[in-house]
Parts: C-alpha cells; structure tokens; sequence
C-alpha cells in the first residue's frame, strides 16, 4: 500500500548552466520571471544562485521532463524535451520544478469544476494557459497561494449535497494507526473525548519526531455511485490541543492498485492547530473521473509536531 509519506518524499517527475549572460533558450530567464513573482507575493523563497538548474540527458529522468530535489534544492531538465518545447511550455517546466524546489511544494492532481486543471504542479506536461492572459495570471497567482479562490472561469462549484451509506467509515474499529518514518505519536480510540458514537479517533504527541501518524481505512471505499464529473467530498469534525508542527490532514487516495490514479490532501489550504474546539474540514476532489470506482481514506498529522487531535464523524459524499 502507498503512504502518505511517499507524496512528500517522491520529487518531480516532470545545457549545462554558465556564468555567461542568459539567452534565449536559457532556463535562468524563465527562473528569473519566477523570482520576481515570487517578490511580487512578497512570498519568501530561497536565492536564485542557491538553485542550480542544470540539463542533463532525458533518458536518466525518463518518461519525465524534468526533476527536482529539496535539500539541498536543485533542478535538472531533459535536455532533449527543453530543445523542442515552445517557450511557454519551457516557461511551464521551470515554474513547476521551481514550485518543488523553491517552494516546497508537492505534485497537485486536482481538477477545478470545470474539469481543468487547478494548479501547474500536476503530473505530466500537459498544457494548461495561453502564453498572456488570465488564466496564466490565475495559474501564477495558485502556484504561490493554493488556497487562491477558483476564477470565474473554472466553473460554478456544486451547491446540492448527498451523503454516501458508507457505515464502515463512522465504524471506528475498522479504522488502524500507523506510524512511518520516526514518528513518536500514539494513537487511541478516545471514549471520553468525542462527538457522537461510542469514540473519537484520537492521536497524541509528547515530544517532536519526524515522519508522519494517522489514522487509515485499510478497506477501499466503494464510491461507484458517485456520479462522473461532481465533486467527491470528505469531511471530518477535528478537536485539537496545543497542536504544533503542519497541523491536521485529510487524505483522499484512488486505489492505489490502479494505475493513473489520483490523491488530494487538506493540509495546503487549511491549516488546523493549536487549541481548538470540535470544527468540521473538509477535502474536496472536483470533476470525479469516475475512473476508479474505490478510495482510500487517510487522517493524520505531521511526526515533527506535537500535542493533540481527536477525529469523529466522518463522512464521504459528493455534489452535484
């Protein structure tokens, strides 16, 4: 079974630098433009000079068109796949590697109402905007700020809500603790602490560590009668106690046995922690594909926090 953690550890799947002044087909242009929308957001970002982006051989990075690491931060390009790209394509590249690089931030499969893409930082090289105009502007504007609000031309969002009869969710003895990869919370099914039901799903951290902990339905969810292009949502009433670190997610996983699968988490748009009483969140998948009829469901924390987090009543929909 995939983890979570593989979503933050896995990198980019998507010549030479010299010291000369830039030309035309020369990455550092397409890299400086990203720094100065960068500084335009006043986002904080790593120098340009501390992120090498370097050509090498498509075949050592293959089927992708470019990769990128974290720390230290670098960037290489297919070298073969940068000579015949158009210069908006290149432009596309740079801003995507440099969106993991620079910005930390992990691959984004999700879809806008419309059904077209909500950010540059999915998989592939798919096209998404014209080389000026709004949407390049709005794609600009969500690659530094996910929670950007959609544009009115990504489609009206579903007002008309059904609940799925997936009694196994709210069964919390189906549910399992797992934690990966230096992770020191525990995990307990709270008796005392909940919001309906007979308990809460809870996790507690004493002392900082690494990796991740969550909760996890190890059955796949059978959504088929979840109608092709609504939104598949996933919500959550969350309690929380002096909980520090990234805070609370929600993870929504296709089944991981199909390929050309998809996964959506929480975490980027709203971050939940320190103290606070029973609030609902929530996750939404827009455009369901319809492609794959069972999902995988995930609530967890960050392992380098700590305090505590209570989940209950936990739901699966759609909108339509």
């Amino acid at each position: 079974m995939k983890s979570r953690i593989l979503i933050f550890v896995l990198l980019a799947t998507f010549a030479c630098k010299n010291d000369d002044e830039p030309v035309a087909d020369d990455p550092e242009i397409f890299a400086t433009r990203f720094f100065e929308e960068a500084a335009k957001r006043g986002i904080t970002v790593p120098s340009q000079a501390s992120i090498p982006i370097t050509f090498v051989a498509g075949a050592t990075i293959a089927p992708s068109a470019g990769s990128s690491t974290l720390d230290p931060p670098t960037v290489k390009i297919s070298k073969e796949y940068w000579d015949s790209a158009t210069p908006s394509h290149r432009e596309l590249l740079i801003f995507h590697e440099l969106g993991h690089a620079a910005l930390r931030r992990i691959h984004c499969d999700e879809r806008l109402p419309n059904c077209e893409y909500k950010s540059i930082m999915f998989h592939g090289t798919d096209w998404v905007y014209n080389e000026e105009g709004e949407k390049r502007d709005w794609y600009f504007d969500e690659l530094f700020d996910p929670s950007t609000p959609y544009p009115a031309w990504g489609g009206t969002v579903p007002t008309i809500h059904t609940e799925l009869p997936l009694g196994m969710i709210e069964e919390k003895a189906e549910w399992e603790y797992h934690v990966e990869s230096g992770a020191t919370q525990t995990g307990t099914k709270d008796e005392d602490i909940l919001v309906s039901g007979e308990h809460s799903l809870a996790m507690h951290g004493a002392t900082a560590g690494s990796g991740v902990a969550y909760w996890y339905l190890p059955k796949l969810l059978n959504t088929n009668d979840i109608p092709v292009g609504s939104t598949l949502t996933v919500s959550v009433k969350v309690k929380t106690n002096s909980l520090t670190g990234n805070g609370v997610w929600i993870w929504v996983l296709a089944d991981p046995n199909v390929e050309s699968g998809y996964s959506v988490t929480s975490d980027v748009y709203r971050i939940v922690k320190g103290t606070n009483d029973w609030i609902e969140i929530s996750q939404k998948l827009h455009c369901y594909p319809g492609t794959h009829p069972n999902i995988m469901l995930f609530l967890g924390i960050d392992g380098t926090g700590t305090g505590d987090v209570w989940f209950d009543e936990i739901k699966v929909g759609y909108d339509h």
